[in-house]
């Protein structure tokens, strides 16, 4: 997105309702557009650095993506040419070859700087990487059985729809990484938060909030790309019925029964954790049998490790909402 005016990001928050949960729900989504509009800010400058290369088509072309705002108007063709270069330029061996150094890097940036997010990143990159080579080169486990394809469609184009969504949320994650880089290699003076408050704010002050930003924008931006890689990975996976294909995979009620007297528990044990048909045919109301991890179980502990890599992230963004609050307070005092 385009660079947001910071005056107008302080009379924003003096717009807020003075208490209540309407002021805490609004500060919360001003917490956030502000992190995102750091990132952002963080990608547009390492894109305009005078570098060659793969990198820097990718860089360009995020940066050209975030700040289409396709979200909010229609699709031009500009905006279509822009997503074309992005999609070429991140399924290029050169880039994907780039995302393993990527992580290691990010992994050590948290080392020494835990609060900016970067493992978290760090941990989306890598389950990202894992489902991009799922649909674009077959690397994935299971991924010619699993890539279903849907009516209409072949399943090649199907995987190309894939990597299209994908290269778009990658786009909020590279700013988080070059955000991440920013704060770790430059030291603040006088940054964003400074110029909220007229009266100046403390360097250390200001990189706290512009890590608790970059945290906040790390946990968005890497949660929303979790949420589209299951749902890209489970989306083009057929889901069983209750068919022949299907019951096969359930346990069967009369032989759990007959097991019940080698191993007492297991009957019911099995009926409270998995699909059961019974000899008469009966079984769970529901659409069909459970979704099975056969051929992701790699994205499934990428998935889980990503979930647990949001820990503190929360607490990040109610530190950066009740600092920003506290600056927007004393600047009110300071000009009444």
């Amino acid at each position: 997105m385009p660079a947001i005016e910071l005056p107008s990001l302080a009379d924003h928050v003096r717009s807020l309702p003075a208490e209540g949960a309407g002021r805490g729900r609004q500060l919360q989504r001003f917490v956030d557009l502000y992190a995102s509009n750091e990132a952002a800010a963080a990608l547009r400058a390492a894109a305009a650095r005078p570098d060659e290369g793969v990198l820097a088509g990718v860089l360009k072309s995020a940066d050209a993506v975030l700040a289409s705002g396709l979200a909010d108007r229609g699709l031009s063709t500009d905006d279509a040419a822009v997503r074309d270069r992005l999609r070429d330029a991140v399924v290029s061996p050169e880039f994907l070859s780039l995302l393993p150094d990527w992580i290691r890097e990010l992994r050590q940036v948290a080392s020494s700087r835990p609060d900016t997010g970067a493992c978290t990143v760090a941990s989306a990159l890598e389950l990202w990487s894992w489902t991009m080579k799922h649909f674009r080169t077959g690397e994935g486990e299971g991924t010619d059985k699993s890539v279903c394809a849907t009516p209409g469609m072949s399943a090649r184009e199907s995987a190309s729809q894939a990597v299209d969504e994908l290269a778009d949320a990658l786009c909020p994650l590279l700013a988080a990484r070059c955000l991440a880089l920013d704060l770790t290699t430059r030291t603040v003076e006088g940054g964003s938060f400074a110029a909220l408050h007229p009266a100046g704010v403390p360097p250390a002050q200001d990189d706290t909030l512009r890590s608790d930003l970059c945290h906040v924008h790390a946990a968005r931006a890497s949660a929303l790309a979790g949420a589209a890689c299951a749902e890209l990975v489970f989306g083009y996976r057929r889901h069983l019925v209750w068919d022949a294909e299907g019951c096969a995979a359930c346990y069967a009620g009369d032989e759990l029964d007959d097991l019940e007297a080698l191993m007492p528990g297991i009957a019911s044990g099995a009926r409270m954790t998995t699909d059961v048909v019974e000899a008469d045919g009966s079984h769970a109301a529901k659409a069909g049998p459970c979704a099975r991890f056969d051929g992701v179980d790699t994205f499934m502990r990428l998935r889980n490790r990503l979930d647990g890599c949001l820990t503190g992230a929360r607490i990040a963004k109610d530190r950066a909402a009740a600092a920003i609050a506290r600056s927007m307070a004393a600047t009110a005092e300071g000009r009444a």
